[in-house]
């Protein structure tokens, strides 16, 4: 496990020579089979627009890839890792003055939570959906206080806030393409950690508990207790994996908890941000990969059944990078937000998305590609 004397050491070999940074049916549907050739490792530019700065996800939509910063952000896909990304405009006459807290695509489109920015005054503006290369406000809506969009069996979730003096409390919508519509869950103290679906049934992790239900609008949901404040969440079958605050991960199968909590960080200090289920080799071998608040990722393989084994940090395992330089050369100094795999069990690239603001040359999104059986090592975006 890193330590912080290891973590210091590594950051300054890391910035001497930073190098290259779903199966998963978690927050966005992001299509399949796109990919024909491998990502050559880069160093990091100093015109990169993710240096120093906090990537919070990244979604493919309509061949091309958007990544969500304070605005929002695309290039190409397949590309050149590190190249072509530019802001995106077009959102009414917002021009650059907006911001986004959410951003998933369907098969219906590409959504974006959009706020307004004059100086320090943010204005929430309500939800566009970006078709071809048109943007439209679908709802127009300056009260809601939309914190992040999620997308599950290809429908549409806003986690909503709302402040009591200075106490939050959060709210999880359905999103019925021009209003928002509530659901069961409702009044929490932490904001909702997403939702997944199989198709037939849908599940939210939210606070302590998982809410199942067999209808898209979470209106007639059971609830199955955790032991632990949800933080992250990710599906394969009848399987649910939940990252927790403490930097554990629980196993949901179907209507309840299985097996025992797996440590995914070096301390339970850390919450386990981000989850995404990827292939490697002979299929059907797949592996769990847990970004954490502090640094990079840990590592599990899922058995035939879907259970995971103890998670590694990633320099040890080595499920994704190519080797334990690769890993602590790029990811083990990025607190990770998101880890979004987009393609197949034959080919895609994951993507690896956190906070870099404490560096003026560590980037904060970074890209892996998966081709015969083989990761190509992590790329700076």
């Amino acid at each position: 496990m890193n330590t912080p004397s290891r973590r210091a050491g590594s950051l300054a070999l890391a910035l001497a020579t930073v190098i290259s940074a779903s199966a998963i049916f978690a927050s966005c549907d992001n299509g399949s089979g796109l990919f024909s050739s491998i990502q050559q490792e880069t160093k990091a530019t100093a015109d990169s627009v993710f240096l120093k700065t906090a990537v919070r996800d990244l979604v493919y939509y309509n061949n091309r890839y958007y990544s969500q910063l304070v605005g929002i952000y695309s290039r190409p896909a397949p590309g050149t890792a590190a190249s072509g990304w530019s802001l995106v405009t077009g959102l009414g006459s917002l021009g650059s003055n907006y911001g986004c807290r959410g951003l998933v695509a369907t098969s219906t489109g590409l959504y974006a939570a959009i706020y307004a920015r004059d100086g320090g005054t943010e204005t929430p503006v309500g939800i566009y959906r970006l078709v071809g290369s048109t943007w439209t406000l679908l709802m127009p809506d300056s009260t809601h206080n939309i914190q992040a969009l999620y997308s599950a069996n290809d429908e549409v979730f806003a986690t909503v806030m709302t402040l009591s003096g200075s106490t939050p409390s959060y709210d999880l919508y359905y999103f019925n393409g021009a209003s928002l519509v509530a659901t069961d869950i409702a009044g929490l103290s932490t904001r909702p950690a997403g939702v997944v679906s199989n198709g037939s049934i849908y599940w939210a992790a939210a606070g302590t508990s998982v809410y199942r239900d067999t209808a898209f609008n979470l209106t007639s949901t059971s609830i199955i207790a955790l032991s632990k404040t949800a933080t992250s969440i990710a599906g394969s079958g009848t399987n649910v994996y939940v990252g927790t605050a403490d930097g554990y991960v629980l196993r949901v199968n179907d209507t309840a908890l299985a097996g025992t909590p797996l440590l995914a960080t070096s301390d339970t200090s850390y919450a386990v941000n981000a989850l995404a289920i990827v292939p490697k080799g002979a299929l059907p071998d797949h592996y769990l990969i847990a970004g954490n608040s502090y640094e990079g990722y840990y590592e599990s393989k899922l058995d035939g059944a879907g259970v995971p084994d103890a998670f590694q940090i990633g320099s040890s395992r080595l499920v994704v990078a190519s080797d334990s330089a690769d890993y602590n050369t790029s990811l083990e100094l990025l607190p990770v937000f998101a880890l979004r795999y987009i393609g197949d069990d034959t080919s895609g690239t994951l993507f690896a998305a956190g906070s870099a603001t404490m560096s003026a040359s560590y980037p904060g999104l970074w890209s892996n590609a998966y081709s015969s059986s083989t990761w190509s090592g992590w790329t700076a975006e």
